[in-house]
């Protein structure tokens, strides 16, 4: 009987040990070149604890085997942005459910914020915003049944966001919303800001996917695009261009393209709010 007494005191006293052993923190110089304080296991960084590579780059949270998993804070800066990622991680990237904010320290830059679900690195769906240059304004949302994306100026975006309607004050706008067959139906319509290209597109749409991003390529429908003396009709039958017709009557195709930029507006109102959070915490 004292025996078994001694052996149960014994186990107690060494799994505390192990325990100990786990959550005490101390410094590590890590193979990556960043150098770690925190919780370790077995020589690896494991449970809580900060790295930091240099003076630009942290990350603070959750750790597994040396390896970012679970809840955690990335911060960088450098090379014209600030950015910082605050989420859930798996494996060393984001992975799950987080928040994404890249913020230009440079004029003219580039900034973005996406919230939503991230996979390995990449935003897969949710709500974004990017803002080009001090200028234009990007919004976007998506999940499994649906894609809907339009730009603005600065100096319409809060017209915009407010729920007003008329012309000129959007310049791109699309939505696809999937179908019981697996393609989407909607529609395209948009100028491009930096040159003087516009087209639009209704019909049925095919998602494709890449390493990094999603495109909708028309399978069904017609696309009619701006060629500087004339405009390009084509229709697309099962994702193959199956008639194409040039038409001289310019002012047809803007008057029809100007026309639904502000006719579509309506479909972007259950977002509106949304975007309007989105915004502000860019600012």
């Amino acid at each position: 009987m004292v025996a078994l007494s001694f052996i149960l005191m014994f186990n107690v006293v060494l799994n505390i040990d192990k325990t100990d052993a786990a959550s005490k923190k101390i410094s590590l110089k890590l193979s990556s070149g960043a150098t770690y304080y925190g919780e370790v296991k077995n020589g690896k960084p494991h449970g809580k604890g900060t790295a930091r590579w240099g003076e630009n780059k942290t990350y603070s949270g959750d750790w597994v085997n040396g390896k970012r998993s679970g809840y955690g804070v990335y911060k960088l800066n450098g090379n014209g942005e600030s950015v910082t990622y605050t989420g859930n991680w798996k494996n060393d990237k984001q992975n799950g459910q987080g928040n994404f904010i890249s913020k230009a320290t440079e004029e003219y830059g580039m900034s973005r914020i996406q919230k939503g679900t991230f996979v390995n690195n990449q935003f897969k769906s949710g709500n974004a915003l990017t803002v080009y240059f001090d200028s234009y304004y990007q919004f976007s949302h998506e999940d499994d049944d649906k894609y809907i994306h339009f730009m603005t100026f600065k100096e319409n975006v809060n017209k915009v966001l407010s729920g007003k309607r008329g012309n000129s004050l959007i310049t791109q706008i699309s939505y696809y919303k999937k179908k019981a067959n697996g393609l989407f139906e909607g529609y395209r319509y948009g100028y491009e800001p930096e040159s003087s290209g516009a087209s639009y597109s209704v019909g049925t749409y095919k998602k494709v996917t890449e390493a990094e991003y999603s495109y909708f390529n028309l399978y069904n429908g017609v696309n009619d695009s701006f060629e500087e003396l004339y405009y390009l009709k084509e229709k697309y039958t099962s994702g193959r261009l199956s008639k194409a017709e040039k038409i001289d009557d310019i002012d047809e195709f803007f008057t029809t393209l100007d026309n639904n930029l502000a006719k579509r507006l309506p479909d972007m109102k259950p977002y509106l709010k949304t975007f309007t959070t989105l915004k502000n915490e860019l600012k």
